[in-house]
């Protein structure tokens, strides 16, 4: 959990350590955020450092409140592609800033951040399917290459979703 709200009237970074994404590609980060404040005076920004530079990538919405005793925000979930420069990249790195004008307006809760994760899409994907069935009523008795018999009363069939690499049954 990240909080940036023990000084509601500052500028506030919170940086990740050094991200290797190396292998990687097309990389989601996503959190779940708490965000308060007077609307671009008082707000909360993320950031991507490519191993060179520090751009900001996002500007999240201020979160609603409940409407329960307290007026507390609600946790939002919330996810986006890092920049493609992340692809492939050791040097990756993640900011969250908030920033606050200090006219004590909208300040509590300034910022939090919880459960951030960083996640690409498998690289080789299969779906497998069992059917208590005869497959020789659905496929006509035509075996495939590489098969020595077809049983007559269950098969599987398994379909390659994403990439190219060869699975052993």
């Amino acid at each position: 959990l990240l909080g940036i709200c023990y000084d509601p009237t500052a500028n506030q970074r919170a940086e990740s350590p050094t991200i290797n994404c190396t292998g990687q590609s097309t990389i989601t980060l996503a959190f779940n955020y708490i965000e308060n404040g007077e609307g671009t005076f008082d707000d909360a920004t993320v950031w991507y450092y490519d191993g060179v530079t520090w751009a900001q990538i996002d500007n999240p919405a201020k979160t609603t409140v409940d409407g329960c005793a307290g007026g507390n925000h609600r946790w939002v979930a919330y996810s986006f592609a890092l920049p493609a420069s992340a692809n492939n990249n050791p040097n990756v790195k993640i900011g969250f800033n908030w920033t606050n004008n200090s006219d004590a307006v909208g300040t509590d809760p300034s910022f939090a951040v919880d459960d951030i994760t960083l996640s690409a899409p498998a690289t080789v994907d299969f779906t497998c399917e069992y059917f208590y069935a005869n497959p020789t009523t659905t496929f006509n008795n035509v075996m495939g290459a590489g098969l020595a018999q077809i049983e007559n009363c269950e098969y599987w069939i398994l379909t390659r979703n994403a990439g190219t690499a060869s699975k052993n049954v």
